[in-house]
């Protein structure tokens, strides 16, 4: 299913494919596509031309767009999902590729794994950087045009990258219809229903992070020390 449903993307689509288009028209189409159907909830921030980390070797360099989650708004706590590099319709798939790497590696120093996104003229890819078992840059899929039948496989990997920060149930696209997620055991329960609750969330979110449960419109995490979730209680 083609990404390009709307008379602006139709616009922007064209405008980064025309002859002799540069790298921002490419820029300012996915940037589009990020905001109004990828990423169009409240609590993610698409940002342009920021730092891959806050660490000071990163503070000139800049990638050109970042995607970023509110763990929690009272704290200004902003998490880094995913990195973002954009070349334009004539632009080299490796250069890209290896701008993404970079900064994939810059946001994980101390370990970890980050999302990113490589996008040439109106095609993209998505990859994931791991640290562990050992350090590696995956691509989930292959180089696929936004106005293609099968740029569902893109939207399908971006499901995927929110699902570990929105790990309820599967995530609905701006663009599609709304679908019944299961809804989760109460937290704050023990036993049997602390363990349907780990089944509903996933293992995966028992990392001592805070998520977002959208059903329950709360953020939660895995406390370790009490073998327990618990709420986070905004100040």
């Amino acid at each position: 299913m083609s990404l390009v449903t709307t008379p602006t993307l139709r616009a922007l689509y064209q405008l980064a494919n025309t002859k002799g288009a540069q790298e921002h028209e490419s820029v300012t189409f996915w940037n589009h596509v990020l905001n109004k159907i990828w990423f169009p909830e409240e609590h993610w921030v698409i940002s342009p031309e920021v730092p891959p980390s806050s660490h000071k070797d990163d503070r000139r360099r800049r990638m050109d767009l970042g995607v970023s989650f509110f763990i929690s708004f009272s704290q200004c706590n902003l998490d880094r999902v995913a990195v973002i590099e954009v070349k334009g319709i004539d632009g080299s798939k490796d250069e890209v590729e290896a701008q993404a790497q970079e900064a994939s590696e810059s946001c994980c120093r101390a370990g970890g794994s980050v999302w990113a996104l490589t996008m040439v003229g109106t095609a993209a890819c998505v990859w994931q950087w791991t640290t562990l078992p050992v350090k590696q840059f995956v691509d989930n899929t292959t180089y696929i045009d936004a106005d293609s039948p099968w740029a569902s496989r893109l939207s399908q990997a971006v499901m995927n990258m929110k699902s570990e920060v929105h790990p309820t149930g599967p995530l609905v696209l701006k663009s599609q219809p709304a679908a019944v997620t299961q809804q989760s055991a109460p937290l704050g329960s023990s036993n049997d229903a602390s363990q349907s609750t780990t089944l509903a969330y996933g293992y995966a979110q028992m990392d001592g992070k805070w998520h977002w449960d959208m059903n329950r419109r709360v953020y939660y995490k895995y406390d370790k020390d009490n073998n327990d979730w618990v709420d986070h209680k905004e100040t």
